[in-house]
């Protein structure tokens, strides 16, 4: 093998690797899963693409920009219930 082609193939796994690394604090495993099983292009959209409201992502980067944090509740409605209810359940357990 050329040390050209050596020195490409491990800047591609490691650009694989970073986006499966913000796939996975974003919230999104299957991403990871299709993005290594298909392509890599699919983890290049996980990572861009917005977090999931509930995500380890969005509590860090989200918290100062609320647009972005509404964004996602709105794009994930399954996870804005579930957070809802969460918040819902630990008020009551309070009383």
């Amino acid at each position: 093998m050329n040390g050209g082609v050596v020195v490409f193939l491990l800047i591609i796994l490691g650009v694989n690797i970073w986006c499966s690394v913000i796939c996975y604090q974003k919230g999104k495993p299957w991403m990871i899963v299709m993005g290594w099983l298909l392509s890599g292009i699919i983890l290049y959209c996980g990572a861009i693409r917005i977090a999931k409201p509930n995500s380890q992502w969005a509590r860090d980067k989200y918290q100062y920009d609320p647009m972005k944090l509404e964004l996602a509740k709105m794009r994930f409605p399954k996870e804005r219930w579930m957070m809802e209810n969460a918040q819902w359940l630990a008020q009551q357990q309070s009383v």
